[in-house]
């Protein structure tokens, strides 16, 4: 299975929408051909790690300088209002230029151009045009909300946004009950840490509690090695091992 490609989450969705028909990846070093291969079928990715939303097929690929990028690629990456070009160089620099990453809602257009073009626009990237993959069927939300889900968008809900598929909707569900899970497995975790460190300093006071009776020639034997049993058995319950006084 070919592995997903992964977008900034909003141009996944425009994928996902059929809106969004090019994307650029560049060139890797001693790369000769194009790693994806026009006619195949990539799941889309909103960022690393999460879970596919759809999927792509490559019509097409080419090899150019960055700086080739026009007005209309711009639009069909996703970039609209009146300037797609700064749009999409703005876009480019918060993905790919870890020293501007975060200054760029500090700097002007010019400078973000001027940034693009010393840095990025002779650098070579693959451009890779592609259709929504027409195998998978749209799961659209009925307007006649009993009945589901359709593929029709004439019986569709106006105005509404596709649904991810079933298998989609249940990774994403699977994924988020198990970040729930490790969560809880962390704060349970935390607590038994805490917990241990409280029972090292009770072993420590009460051993201190038999120095100090011993040299008052008091006898707290008996009751000291209860609580001393107690405690070992608690460090015993949360798998700490512990040794006591």
């Amino acid at each position: 299975m070919e592995p997903p490609l992964i977008f900034p989450p909003s141009q996944a969705w425009g994928i996902a929408r059929g809106e969004v028909t090019m994307a650029r990846r560049l060139v890797r070093a001693g790369e000769e051909r194009c790693r994806y291969r026009p006619g195949c079928s990539y799941a889309v990715q909103p960022g690393p790690g999460g879970s596919s939303i759809g999927r792509l097929v490559v019509t097409r690929t080419r090899r150019e300088a960055l700086g080739a990028v026009t007005v209309a690629d711009a639009r069909r990456e996703g970039h609209g209002g009146r300037a797609p070009l700064t749009a999409f160089v703005f876009a480019w620099l918060a993905q790919h230029d870890r020293e501007w990453r975060d200054v760029l809602d500090l700097v002007s257009d010019e400078e973000a151009a001027e940034r693009f073009r010393a840095r990025w626009a002779r650098r070579e990237v693959w451009v890779l045009e592609f259709i929504r993959d027409p195998a998978v069927a749209p799961r659209l939300l009925h307007r006649h909300s009993e009945r589901g889900y359709t593929a029709a968008p004439s019986d569709a809900m106006p105005d509404e946004p596709e649904a991810v598929d079933e298998w989609t909707q249940a990774t994403i569900t699977r994924e988020a009950n198990m970040r729930d899970e490790q969560r809880a497995e962390d704060r349970r975790r935390e607590a038994r840490d805490q917990l241990a460190v409280a029972l090292q300093d009770i072993a420590s006071r009460m051993q201190n509690a038999r120095l100090v009776a011993a040299a008052g020639g008091l006898d707290v034997d008996e009751h000291l090695r209860r609580a001393d049993q107690r405690v070992r058995r608690a460090s015993r319950e949360l798998g700490q091992g512990g040794r006591a006084a």
